[in-house]
């Protein structure tokens, strides 16, 4: 992206975390009346209004009708229709304990329910985009409670995804051919269900994950699709404004990592309750075992209330190979 001048490249995710970061020291030591005072003159700011002209040259966000995968039309920033929410008796009580979860962090940061932008000046550039994954058949029939943690979600549809729409995505959408998230996933989820769903067919296979779902044809219609088995969260609940792949550069970063951390722990041990974590990055995770261990005998739970199973294994987008058996091998 080219400045005024023309000449000189501008670095848009730079100056926004330098804008950011300026207006935070400005104001973390105010109290909530002088803050909103502070807020009211945000708009008389030469800066902050040279920010705003900036913001609206940013390349559009594709969004598909109806959903949030990339597409050819663009979108304004509009909410498209909201799509329902599907579940039994286990992922509806997951739901309940999400939506309260979820409400008491979108009060602690101040988010809008609409755009998932918070207060500023913390959040400047990047916005709450989803809500977690809940399976429409987590839990259901005795099957294990799988839970991934992921990253970060891949790109910024322009507005907070619902439940229902990120579900919509995840379990009854077919997967873009670029996407190897979605089929690393849907693999991995057969080692921990019956063995029918058909985990010792595939966990010799040579092929890929994306490879080695196409025989089993449109498989994301299925009654029996292994996403709806299964919950999806993250690690890094803020994208960057008009992110469009999982590569952006910089887009890993916390508004206020102690309040996200806390909130994953509180999915995990309190709304989900799975039988089996898996977390998706030996890099970025390779504590989190331990954290899990020492936050619930900090809590007072008894050894029951702790997953099952918690490994630590690599992303099904990793820069290597992408064969069934390598995105469940324990890495640490």
């Amino acid at each position: 992206m080219k400045s005024e001048a023309g000449d000189k490249s501008f670095d848009v995710m730079k100056w926004l975390r330098e804008t950011r970061d300026r207006h935070y020291e400005e104001t973390k030591d105010m109290t909530p009346e002088e803050r909103m005072r502070w807020l009211k003159k945000r708009p008389a700011d030469p800066v902050l209004a040279k920010f705003f002209d900036r913001i609206k040259v940013l390349k559009p966000v594709r969004v598909a009708p109806g959903g949030s995968r990339p597409s050819g039309t663009e979108t304004d920033g509009a909410r498209p229709p909201r799509a329902e929410w599907e579940g039994g008796r286990a992922a509806t009580e997951v739901k309940r304990r999400l939506m309260a979860t979820y409400d008491r962090f979108f009060s602690e940061m101040g988010i809008d329910d609409r755009t998932g932008e918070a207060h500023p000046p913390r959040s400047l550039g990047y916005r709450l985009s989803t809500w977690p994954h809940v399976g429409s058949r987590y839990g259901e029939d005795g099957h294990r409670r799988i839970l991934f943690v992921g990253l970060q979600w891949g790109h910024d549809p322009g507005y907070l995804q619902s439940l229902g729409q990120v579900q919509e995505w995840v379990e009854r959408t077919e997967p873009l051919p670029n996407n190897p998230h979605i089929p690393g996933t849907c693999v991995s989820a057969l080692r921990w269900l019956p063995a029918r769903y058909g985990w010792d067919e595939v966990k010799s296979e040579e092929r890929t994950c994306s490879a080695v779902l196409k025989d089993r044809g449109r498989w994301w219609r299925s009654r029996d699709n292994p996403l709806a088995f299964v919950g999806l969260t993250n690690l890094f609940k803020f994208i960057p404004v008009g992110k469009a792949n999982r590569d952006s550069k910089g887009a890993l970063r916390h508004v206020d990592k102690e309040v996200e951390e806390r909130l994953l722990v509180d999915e995990i041990l309190e709304c989900f309750r799975p039988d089996v974590v898996l977390f998706q990055s030996p890099t970025r995770f390779r504590r989190w075992p331990r954290r899990l261990r020492e936050e619930t005998r900090r809590r007072g739970r008894l050894p029951t209330g702790m997953p099952v199973e918690v490994r630590v294994v690599y992303h099904p987008a990793y820069r290597g190979r992408r064969r069934p058996r390598d995105v469940v091998k324990a890495r640490c």
